[in-house]
């Protein structure tokens, strides 16, 4: 289990440094991602990816605020 949430942790920080160097494209790609998964019918990759999309968008829209 700790394992696993070390893991879980890595992956956001990774998503986070993604968002800060890469905003938009990385909140398109990872939309993206979650709709195909959606698609698919594949509802835990789905969920994941939308829960990307959603810390993406918040890192875009405080970064955007930050450089107004």
């Amino acid at each position: 289990m700790q394992e696993n949430e070390k893991k879980n942790s890595e992956a956001w920080t990774l998503a986070a440094q993604i968002a800060n160097r890469y905003g938009r494209l990385a909140l398109t790609r990872a939309a993206g991602e979650a709709a195909q998964a959606q698609r698919l019918g594949d509802c835990e990759k789905s969920a994941l990816w939308t829960s990307v999309v959603a810390t993406l968008r918040e890192a875009v829209l405080n970064n955007a605020n930050a450089t107004a």
